[in-house]
């Protein structure tokens, strides 16, 4: 598996283990989504 999907996923981990203990509200996650997941802007994202 590549470098880049290994990073995703151990994004997306983190952002579920966040989430689920309450640290990390919705609104922060999916800017995290966006910004470190996707790489779009705002913009883009909010196209789609």
């Amino acid at each position: 598996m590549s470098d880049e999907i290994e990073q995703r996923q151990a994004i997306l981990s983190d952002i579920q283990e966040q989430l689920l203990a309450g640290s990390l509200s919705i609104g922060n996650a999916a800017k995290r989504l966006r910004r470190d997941v996707t790489g779009l802007r705002q913009e883009q994202f909010a196209r789609m």
